[in-house]
């Protein structure tokens, strides 16, 4: 089982005490380790913490383990101390009862001291202390990037023979970066038996914070809620308890993801994990920052299918990518749907454990219909509708809307672009056209549905409504934008007696029909309606 670790600074005073509390707080919410970051502690504090450890119990009623790591500053640390003054706080750390020491490669390799140290304290089996209760974690850190010589480092972890559990981090710049991270356990574990943990730190790197119960890490590290972590992009640990339960992976689960730039805002991963939960279906669902450039998709998506022991089952494809994942599925041979096909682009790849191709899909689409299907009272179809943006969402709104009989203008603040997006939608008619921004005249329209990022978290105090322009009594008006729920341009049609649809219908909608290509079984409407209103915080 894969440890959950929270975190905690000892700090020089004993009149600070938040820690005190923090491990108290670790316990209550599931943790199954701590680490005491004693960078700056003395033996007294050392003490009053491991045993403040000790008595705490977690949500099972078993006792927490203490892990104890005083990080030098050339490691990441706070540390100023010599070797002798870190090995006499190590060994007092031991005699209180420590489980595990975390000590750094580096220092073993360049100090005879702790290595004389070390070797004396973890010479019993398996690495463990002469009293056979406590272990050494040998870690390595690169907060720089992935190590040059990351190969190498990882074998001189392995010649460390004290120790129990190898631990290699560095800094992710991208999500290749965090595969590699990942890609470190199928090296490793043809080298060596022991449990190795694999991180990247940043946002690039959460994947590896969110896959390392799958891959067999012994433990992984996680933040308190509202509490610093002990390095960059640690997650809390309700969220990965709760909404990704990694405690329950294990080398079978399916992998599938939100690929965009950038899907921090994004709400499908508790969506979709919740209803996985709820079908009992062994996945995990997580995002997947993606930079906006073709080559850099083309490069990610393939090394998450190519990452060895991943089982990279697809993933839904947000803003920028839309248009690529269908470039991508065609390129690569995979089946393109006629939806995706007659859009011009996908919101969702599948991608098949037995050798064959996959699919791509638009889902959006279905999403649409089912919002527009779902507006009290009931809209006649038929009437004019004005679409703004020219993007992959404004595709899937007119392809769905001229299979309704809607007559549908397409405004773009790049006119251009709105021109391209309707000769590719089958050219100007007397159903389709496109005209300047600041030709909209909004009297002219039954419906107004807005397909542009504007309005979206963070920057929700913006409408794409043209200025001058003013929502009309009775109108439709539809935002595909869900985060915040009630978007600047639904507070407009709301103040100006208009009818409204929410992002959210759509994204519940689209995110149904992608449940089935993931998991093969009827979504659970209901939960996964609640969890994406609770993500939403309404």
């Amino acid at each position: 089982m894969t440890r959950l670790t929270v975190p905690i600074f000892v700090p020089a005073h004993a009149a600070a005490r938040p820690w005190a509390e923090q491990i108290a707080a670790a316990a209550a919410l599931g943790a199954d380790m701590i680490e005491l970051r004693a960078d700056v502690a003395d033996k007294e504090l050392i003490a009053a913490a491991i045993n403040a450890g000790k008595a705490a119990r977690k949500l099972d009623g078993q006792q927490l383990l203490t892990m104890v790591t005083i990080r030098p500053r050339w490691e990441g640390g706070l540390c100023d101390l010599g070797d002798d003054d870190r090995v006499r706080l190590f060994e007092h750390a031991l005699g209180c009862g420590a489980d595990f020491l975390d000590i750094e490669l580096q220092a073993i390799e360049q100090s005879a001291r702790l290595r004389q140290a070390v070797a004396g304290w973890f010479n019993g089996q398996a690495g463990t202390s002469q009293n056979g209760c406590a272990q050494l974690v040998v870690s390595a850190h690169d907060f720089s990037g992935v190590p040059m010589d990351l190969p190498q480092r990882l074998r001189r972890l392995q010649a460390v023979s004290q120790a129990a559990w190898l631990k290699m981090v560095f800094l992710a710049r991208s999500l290749a970066d965090a595969i590699r991270a990942l890609e470190l356990y199928g090296v490793h574990a043809r080298q060596d038996a022991r449990p190795l943990l694999s991180l990247a730190m940043g946002e690039m790197g959460a994947i590896t914070r969110l896959l390392a119960g799958k891959f067999g890490a012994p433990y992984n590290f996680a933040a308190l809620p509202d509490v610093a972590g002990s390095a960059p992009g640690q997650l809390a640990l309700p969220v990965l308890r709760e909404t990704y339960r990694v405690q329950r992976h294990d080398a079978a689960t399916r992998v599938f993801g939100v690929a965009g730039w950038p899907v921090g805002h994004s709400i499908s991963p508790a969506i979709h994990n919740a209803g996985f939960a709820a079908v009992d279906f062994n996945g995990c669902y997580i995002p997947l920052p993606i930079e906006p450039d073709y080559r850099v998709f083309v490069q990610t998506t393939d090394a998450l299918r190519a990452c060895a022991g991943l089982h990279f089952g697809g993933c839904s494809v947000t803003i920028p990518h839309k248009e690529n994942a269908l470039r991508y599925a065609r390129e690569r041979g995979l089946t393109v749907e006629p939806g995706a096909d007659a859009v011009g682009a996908a919101n969702t790849l599948l991608f098949s454990q037995a050798n064959r191709p996959g699919r791509c899909l638009n889902t959006d689409i279905e999403g649409i219909r089912a919002a527009l299907a779902g507006a009290k009272p009931p809209v006649p179809a038929g009437q004019r509708a004005a679409v703004f943006g020219a993007g992959g969402a404004a595709r899937a709104v007119v392809y769905a809307l001229k299979e309704m009989n809607w007559r549908v203008t397409v405004f773009n603040r790049t006119a251009a672009r709105g021109a391209e997006l309707v000769q590719a939608m089958g050219g100007d008619s007397m159903a389709l056209g496109s005209k300047s921004l600041d030709d909209f005249k909004p009297a002219e329209f039954g419906l107004l549905v807005n397909c542009t990022p504007v309005g979206m978290h963070p920057n929700i105090n913006a409408s794409p409504l043209p200025e001058g322009a003013a929502i009309m009594p009775g109108q439709l008006v539809f935002d595909t934008v869900y985060n915040p729920h009630e978007t600047l341009l639904l507070r407009q049609a709301r103040a100006a007696g208009a009818k409204m649809i929410y992002g959210l219908d759509m994204l519940l909608g689209q995110a149904m029909e992608q449940f089935k290509g993931f998991t093969g079984m009827a979504p659970p409407v209901e939960v996964m309606r609640k969890a994406a209103e609770m993500a939403l915080g309404s």
